[in-house]
C-alpha cells in the first residue's frame, strides 16, 4: 500500500522537467534525497514532509544522481553541469570536483567510503585525503555504478552493453558484454554461502541476469518484458526491486523470481530505493511523482499434528517436525501463495499451479518430501486445504473439491462467506471437514457427500473451530473473542468464556481444551475451572502435554504439565481420570504423589503402572509386599501406612505408626539404617538391655565416619578398647591414645597395647612407642623402634644389655651409614652383622663409582680395603685351606690392582693437564709411574685405565729425558691404538723426532737392583723386577722412584719374635756407628760392605744362587747376620693385625743416608721428604689414608 505520495510540479524554467532521476535514503532511513530538475529535495521519509531544497548545481542543468555514504556522514550529487558536489549530513557543501562530461552515476564504497563517479566519457574514484582526482576514460557512455559489499570491486555499466569490473585503484579486473545498454546494475549487499559476491544486471534487451566477481554468469538470464531503468536490493539481500518502461515497480527474489507488483504509474520509473531497516520502497517516475510504498509479507502456513509448514523468502517452504525438530526446505522457485498440510501430504499453491508433495515411505518422523502430483491450474482463492486424495479450494462462499489429477469432483455453495475451514480427519477420500461461516453457522461436510450438515447456529461470525477427539464436542471462537463449547450429543452449551482468539482440543484426551488470546493461554479440563498463564501468540494445536503456539511465523512448543487437573481428579477420587491425564504429561513428583494416593486407596494396579513409569523398584516391591501381607492373618493397617510413610521419607510418622501397630523393633531398625541414633534411643528404651547394648555398638560404628571422637568414647564405654584405639590412632590424636594405653592392663588388653605401640611407631613418636613396648616387655620390637627412628645410641645401649640382639642391629645400622655416606663405618657394621658378602658388594660398587667418576686414587684406596677384607678372612696362612688360599690369592691380586690405580691416577692427571708441573721432579715421577704400570700390566687390562694415556705420557716424557729407545717403543705402541684427532699431529711429529734420535736410553734412567747391582732397562715384560735376580723393585708410592731396599727373611727355625729381638740388638747399632765414623757415602760401596757388613756377603751369595732359579726368593739370614743389621736400617711389614697368621716381611735399607718412610697400615714405602709433605697435606697415608695416632690421641 502507498504510505505517502507527492506529485512535484514542473519547475518555472521550461528548459528542465520535473523528472525524478534519482532517489537515495540516509542510512538510518530517516531522510529521503531526490534529484529533480536542477535541485535536490530532502524529504522526511516517514511522513513525506519536505525538509529542505538544495540548489548548488548550475541553473537549468539537471541533477541526474544522488548517493549517500554508508556511514551517513556524506552524500553526493552529480548532473549535467559535469560537477560532483559532496555534502555533509547537515546538507552543507564540502567539496566539488568536475568531469569533462555530464555525471551519470555515483556510488560510495560501503567499506572505505570512497566515491566512484561515472560520467558520459570517464570515471574517477575520490578519496577524502586525495587532493586531485584522476579520471579514467571510458569507451562508451557510462550509465550505472555499484560497489561490491566487501568494497573491492566496482562495477560500471556502459551504453554499448559492456560491464566493467574495476578494483579500488580503477584497474581492470574483468569485463563482460550484453547486447544492449546496461542502464542499471547493483551488487547484492549480502555475500552468498560460499562468500562470493553476486551482481544483478538490468539490460535494455529486457533481461535480468546475475554475475559473479570474476565476470562469470550465474544461471540463465530472466526475461522481463520491459526495459529496466532502476533496481535496488533489500538490506537482507533476499529481495530485489525493479522499475522501468512498463510503468510498474515489481518485487523479485535475489535469484530472479518475480513475486508481484509493488506499484503502478502513468510513466516510466527512473529511480527506486528500499528504505533501510523498513519494508518500504520509494519510487520516482518520469511524470514527477514520488511515492512511498509499504510492503507487507503475509504469513502463509499450515499445520497438521506435529508437522508445521510455512513460507520463507516468498518462494521457499520450510517444513518442521515439532517433536523431532527436524526441518526441511523446499525451493519452489516461484511465489508461494497458499500452504496446506494433511498427514504426510503437503499442498503448495503457486501462481500457475498447485504442487502436491508426499513423504515416501510414509513415516511419522520421515521428512523426505518429494513432488507427488501437480494441478496445473491457477486458483484465485481465499483458502486452500488438503485432504488425502483431494484439494479443497474456497472462493468466498463456495468450496470446490479437486482430485489430485486436477479434476473437479464436487462443489458446495454456502449461505455465507466462509471464515474457517479445517480437515478433521477420516478415511482417505471420506474425510470430515469442519466449516465456519460469517453468519455464525457451523457445518460439517464429508468430501464424498454433496450435502453439508449443520452442527450449530451461532449469531456472531466464526473465527476458529475445533472438534474434540471423540468428535462429540465443538469448540467455537467468534469475532467478539468469545469461546463456547457445544456438546453435540446433548445439544447444549457446556462452557463459555471470553478473551479468546484461537482454540484447540487435545488430540489424546476428550475433556482437555486450550484456548488463547490477549497474551494469555487457558487450559480447561473437564468440569474444572480453566487455568491461565501468559503466552505470546495463538494456540494452533494441542497434543499430549505439548501446546503448539504460533507467534508470527515462529512455531513454539510449550510443555504444559497437567498437574493441576490431575490433583483435582484425585480430590474427587477419580483415579482413572487422574491416571489418564497424568499420562499426557506431569512431573515425576506428580506421578509419585498419584501412586501414593493409589496405594493408600488400595488401587494397586494403577499404583504399579505409575511406579513402573518412574522405574522405582523399591515401591514396586512395596506394592507386592502389601498385597501379600493383606492375605496373611494379623494384617495391620497401621503397619501398612507406616511402610508407605517410610518409603516416602516420612520417618517420624512411620515410626509412630509402627509403634501404634505394636512393632517397636521395626521403628528402631529403621532409625538404625537411617543413622538417626537419638530417635532410635527414644524407642529403644522399650527393648531389653541386650538390645540397648547392641544399639550402642552400632551407633559407635556409625559415628566412626562422621564424629570419630564420639565413636571412640562409645567404644571405650562398652569395653571395645581395640576398636577405640584404632579409631583414635587413625585420627592421630596421640596424646589421647597414650592416656588410653596407660589405663590398659597388659594381662587383659595386650593386643590393644600392641596396636597403640605400632601406631606410635608408625607416627614416629619414639617416646610413646617406647613406653608402650616397655609395658608389653617386647624388647625386640623396642630395638626395631630405635632402629627405624634412628635412635642409635639407645639401640646400642639396649643391644649391650641384650647381646643376642646385636646381629639384628648392625645390618640396618650399616644401611643407615651408607645412606649418610659413611662407607668405612658401614663396612665394619656389615662385618659385625656377619654380612661379609654385602660389604664386598658395597666396596665393589664404590670402586665402580670411583672409576666412573675418574677418581682413581679413591678406587685404589677401596681396592686396598677390599684386599684387607680378604686378608682378614684367612684363618691360617701357613697351613691354608682351599678357602684361605682363595682369599690369599685375591688379597695379592687386589693389592697389585690398588698399586696400579695409584700410579694411573698420576698418569691420568698428567694426560688431562700435560702443562701442569706441581713439583720439580714431576716429569721423572710420570716417567716412573708409566714404567711401573707397563711392567705390571703385561697382557692385562683394568677398568678405566686408558693405555693410550700411559703410552702417550711415557713417550712424551721419555723423549724429554733422553730415553729415546723407551720413547720409540711407546710411540710404536700408540700406532696400534686409536689416537684422538687433536693429539694425532703431535704424536706423529713426536714419533718422527724420536726416530731421528739414537736408539738407546740414558743410563741414569735405568733401574738399579740393590740386591745384585744389575742395571735394568725402563721396560721389562717380566714385571717390575730385576731381570737378573728377580728381586722386585721397591718403589716410593708418591714419585715411584726405586728405593734402596732389599728383602730378606729369617732362616727356618727362627721365629718372628726371635728375629725381632735379634734385629733390635746392639751389635747392629755399633756397626752403623763405625760406618758413620769412616765416612759412609750416599752411594753403594760393595767393598766397604764386604769389609764391615756380613749382610752384603749373604746378599751376594744369594744373588748368585738366585741366578739359577726361576722363582724369586728373599735372602735368608741366620741369627748372626740378623743381629749384625743395624735396627734403624730394617723395615718390618707387619699385617698381623689384619691376619695374625700372615708372615712378616723384612727389608734392609742399603743406603742408610736415604730417608725412607713406611706406612704401618698398608706397608707401602715412601721417600721421607715426599711422605712428610703428603702427610701434612692429607694428615694421613697418601695411599690408604691411614692416620697414625699421636701420643695425644692415644
Amino acid at each position: 500500500q502507498v504510505s505517502w505520495s507527492e506529485n512535484i510540479p514542473p519547475p518555472e524554467n521550461q528548459e528542465i522537467q520535473n523528472i525524478i532521476w534519482s532517489v537515495a535514503f540516509k542510512p538510518d532511513g530517516s531522510e529521503l534525497l531526490m534529484a529533480i530538475g536542477d535541485r535536490i529535495f530532502i524529504y522526511e521519509a516517514e511522513g513525506g514532509e519536505l525538509i529542505q531544497s538544495l540548489r548548488a548545481h548550475d541553473p537549468g542543468k539537471n541533477v541526474y544522481v544522488v548517493a549517500y555514504s554508508k556511514d551517513g556522514k556524506f552524500f553526493a550529487s552529480g548532473g549535467a553541469d559535469r560537477n560532483v558536489i559532496i555534502w555533509n549530513s547537515k546538507a552543507e557543501g564540502v567539496l566539488k570536483y568536475n568531469h569533462n562530461t555530464s555525471v551519470q552515476a555515483l556510488a560510495f564504497n560501503p567499506v572505505t567510503h570512497e566515491l566512484a563517479s561515472v560520467s558520459v566519457g570517464d570515471f574517477t574514484i575520490w578519496e577524502q585525503e586525495q587532493k586531485k582526482v584522476e579520471k579514467i576514460q571510458l569507451e562508451s557512455k557510462g550509465l550505472a555504478a555499484s560497489w561490491s559489499p566487501d568494497g573491492l570491486i566496482l562495477a560500471i555499466g556502459l551504453f554499448n552493453g559492456k560491464v566493467l569490473l574495476k578494483d579500488k585503484q580503477g584497474k581492470s579486473l574483468s569485463e563482460f558484454s550484453k547486447s544492449s545498454p546496461v542502464w542499471c546494475l547493483e551488487w547484492n549487499p549480502v555475500k552468498t554461502e560460499d562468500s562470493s559476491c553476486r551482481l544483478a544486471v538490468g539490460c535494455w534487451d529486457e533481461t535480468l541476469s546475475f554475475w559473479d566477481g570474476q565476470g562469470k554468469q550465474i544461471g540463465v538470464e530472466k526475461e522481463l518484458g520491459f526495459d529496466p531503468c532502476c533496481m535496488n536490493f533489500f538490506g537482507n539481500g533476499e529481495f530485489l526491486v525493479i522499475g522501468g518502461s512498463d510503468k510498474k515497480v515489481t518485487l523479485w527474489t535475489k535469484d530472479g523470481v518475480k513475486l508481484g507488483v509493488i506499484g503502478e504509474g502513468k510513466d516510466w520509473f527512473w529511480s527506486c530505493k528500499v528504505r533501510p531497516k523498513h519494508n518500504c520502497v520509494a519510487v520516482g517516475s518520469n511524470e514527477g511523482t514520488i511515492s512511498m510504498y509499504q510492503l507487507s509479507f503475509n504469513i502463509v502456513h499450515g499445520l497438521y499434528k506435529e508437522r508445521y509448514a510455512h513460507r520463507e523468502l516468498m518462494t521457499d517452504v520450510i517444513i518442521q517436525h515439532l517433536v523431532s525438530e527436524q526441518k526441511v526446505r523446499i525451493k519452489c522457485r516461484d511465489l508461494v501463495k497458499k500452504i496446506s498440510v494433511y498427514k504426510d501430504r503437503l499442498a503448495v499453491q503457486l501462481p500457475e499451479r498447485v504442487v502436491i508433495y508426499a513423504v515416501v515411505p510414509e513415516d511419522e518422523l520421515d521428512m523426505k518430501y518429494k513432488s507427488f502430483k501437480k494441478i496445473n491450474k491457477a486458483f484465485d482463492c481465499t483458502l486452500l486445504v488438503m485432504a488425502y486424495k483431494h484439494v479443497l479450494i474456497c472462493y468466498e462462499s463456495k468450496i470446490q473439491l479437486y482430485n489430485l489429477s486436477g479434476e473437479l469432483d464436487r462443489e458446495w455453495q454456502m449461505e455465507a462467506v466462509i471464515r474457517y475451514i479445517k480437515v478433521m480427519g477420516g478415511p482417505p477420500g471420506r474425510e470430515l471437514v469442519l466449516v465456519g461461516l460469517k453468519n455464525g453457522n457451523v457445518l460439517k461436510l464429508f468430501v464424498d457427500n454433496p450435502f453439508p450438515v449443520s452442527l450449530y447456529k451461532h449469531t456472531v461470525p466464526i473465527r476458529c473451530l475445533d472438534l474434540s477427539a471423540s468428535k462429540n464436542q465443538l469448540a467455537i471462537v467468534d469475532d467478539n473473542q468469545n469461546i463456547m463449547v457445544y456438546d453435540i450429543k446433548k445439544a447444549k452449551v457446556t462452557f463459555q468464556d471470553n478473551g479468546a482468539g484461537a482454540v484447540a482440543w487435545n488430540s489424546e484426551m476428550e475433556d482437555l481444551l486450550a484456548y488463547s488470546g490477549n497474551g494469555t493461554l487457558s487450559i480447561k479440563t473437564g468440569q474444572f475451572p480453566a487455568i491461565s498463564q501468559n503466552m505470546l501468540g495463538f494456540v494452533v494445536g494441542f497434543r499430549g502435554s505439548k501446546i503448539y503456539s504460533l507467534n508470527y511465523i515462529t512455531m513454539n512448543t510449550v510443555d504444559v504439565p497437567q498437574s493441576a487437573p490431575m490433583y483435582k481428579y484425585l480430590e474427587n477420587k477419580e483415579f482413572e481420570n487422574a491416571y489418564e491425564i497424568a499420562c499426557l504429561g506431569v512431573t515425576d513428583q506428580d506421578w509419585r504423589n498419584f501412586a501414593i494416593e493409589c496405594i493408600q486407596a488400595e488401587k494397586f494396579e494403577l499404583a504399579r503402572k505409575a511406579f513402573m513409569k518412574l522405574q522405582d523398584i523399591r515401591f514396586l516391591e512395596l506394592i507386592s509386599k502389601i498385597e501379600h501381607e493383606r492375605k496373611t492373618p494379623g494384617y495391620n493397617e497401621n503397619i501398612k501406612m507406616g511402610e508407605i510413610a517410610a518409603y516416602q521419607g516420612k520417618y517420624d510418622e512411620a515410626a509412630a505408626l509402627y509403634a501404634k501397630g505394636g512393632n517397636v523393633r521395626r521403628a528402631v531398625d529403621m532409625f538404625k539404617v537411617l543413622k538417626q541414633w537419638e530417635k532410635a534411643q527414644k524407642y529403644v528404651k522399650q527393648l531389653d538391655k541386650e538390645g540397648q547394648q547392641k544399639l550402642l555398638l552400632e551407633q559407635a560404628a556409625d559415628a566412626e565416619q562422621s564424629d570419630w571422637q564420639v565413636s571412640a568414647k562409645l567404644f571405650l564405654s562398652v569395653g571395645e578398647f581395640k576398636k577405640a584405639v584404632q579409631i583414635i590412632g587413625s585420627h592421630n590424636d596421640l596424646n589421647w591414645l597414650i592416656e588410653v594405653c596407660r589405663q590398659l592392663s597388659k594381662a587383659e588388653n595386650s593386643e590393644a597395647i600392641q596396636i597403640c605401640a605400632n601406631l606410635f611407631r608408625n607416627r614416629g613418636h619414639h617416646a610413646y612407642a617406647k613406653e608402650a613396648y616397655l609395658k608389653l616387655g617386647d624388647i625386640k620390637s623396642l630395638l626395631k623402634l630405635h632402629v627405624e627412628l634412628g635412635k642409635w645410641e639407645e639401640a646400642f645401649r639396649l643391644a649391650k644389655q641384650n647381646p643376642e640382639l646385636k646381629p639384628q642391629l648392625y645390618l640396618p645400622y650399616a644401611q643407615w651409614l651408607i645412606s649418610n655416606d659413611k662407607f668405612e663405618q658401614a663396612r665394619d657394621a656389615f662385618k659385625k652383622a656377619d654380612q661379609v658378602e654385602v660389604g664386598f658388594k658395597l666396596l665393589n660398587r664404590l670402586i665402580d663409582n670411583s672409576i666412573d667418576k675418574r677418581q682413581y686414587g679413591e678406587a685404589s684406596r677401596y681396592y686396598w680395603q677390599l684386599c684387607l677384607e680378604h686378608l682378614s678372612l684367612i684363618k691360617d696362612c701357613l697351613n691354608p685351606t682351599q678357602e684361605d688360599a682363595y682369599h690369599f690369592t685375591v688379597f695379592e691380586d687386589y693389592r697389585k690392582i690398588s698399586e696400579i690405580y695409584v700410579a694411573y691416577s698420576l698418569i691420568h692427571k698428567y694426560a688431562e693437564s700435560p702443562f701442569l708441573m706441581p713439583s720439580p721432579n714431576y716429569e721423572e715421577t710420570i716417567f716412573n709411574s708409566a714404567r711401573f704400570l707397563l711392567n705390571n700390566m703385561t697382557n692385562t687390562t683394568y677398568k678405566g685405565i686408558n693405555k693410550l694415556y700411559v703410552y702417550w705420557s711415557l713417550g712424551r716424557i721419555a723423549a724429554r729425558l733422553g730415553s729415546y729407545k723407551t720413547a720409540k717403543t711407546a710411540y710404536e705402541k700408540l700406532e696400534a691404538l686409536k689416537v684422538p684427532y687433536e693429539w694425532q699431529e703431535e704424536v706423529d711429529l713426536a714419533a718422527l723426532t724420536v726416530r731421528a734420535k739414537p736408539y738407546q736410553d740414558k743410563e741414569e734412567l735405568f733401574t738399579v737392583c740393590y740386591r745384585c747391582m744389575n742395571s735394568n732397562s725402563p721396560l721389562n715384560s717380566a714385571g717390575d723386577q730385576c731381570t737378573a735376580c728377580k728381586h722386585p723393585f721397591i718403589r716410593s708410592f708418591l714419585s715411584f722412584t726405586s728405593l734402596p731396599l732389599v728383602e730378606f727373611e729369617p732362616a727356618e727355625g727362627i721365629s718372628s719374635a726371635k728375629a725381632a729381638q735379634l734385629l733390635r740388638s746392639e751389635t747392629g747399632a755399633k756397626t752403623t756407628k763405625r760406618r758413620q765414623e769412616s765416612g759412609w757415602e750416599d752411594t753403594l760401596n760393595v767393598e766397604a760392605y764386604q769389609q764391615e757388613d756380613i749382610f752384603v756377603e749373604k746378599v751376594m751369595e744369594w744373588a748368585e744362587l738366585q741366578m739359577t732359579q726361576e722363582e724369586y726368593h728373599p735372602v735368608v739370614l741366620d741369627e748372626a747376620t740378623l743381629g749384625a743389621i743395624p735396627p734403624q736400617e730394617v723395615f718390618i711389614l707387619d699385617l698381623t693385625k689384619h691376619c695374625p697368621s700372615y708372615p712378616k716381611r723384612y727389608f734392609r735399607l742399603m743406603i742408610p743416608d736415604v730417608d725412607i718412610a713406611m706406612c704401618e697400615n698398608c706397608g707401602h714405602f715412601f721417600l721421607q721428604d715426599e711422605y712428610d709433605f703428603a702427610y701434612l697435606e692429607n694428615e694421613a697415608c697418601p695411599v690408604c689414608l691411614f692416620k697414625a695416632q699421636t701420643e695425644q690421641e692415644d
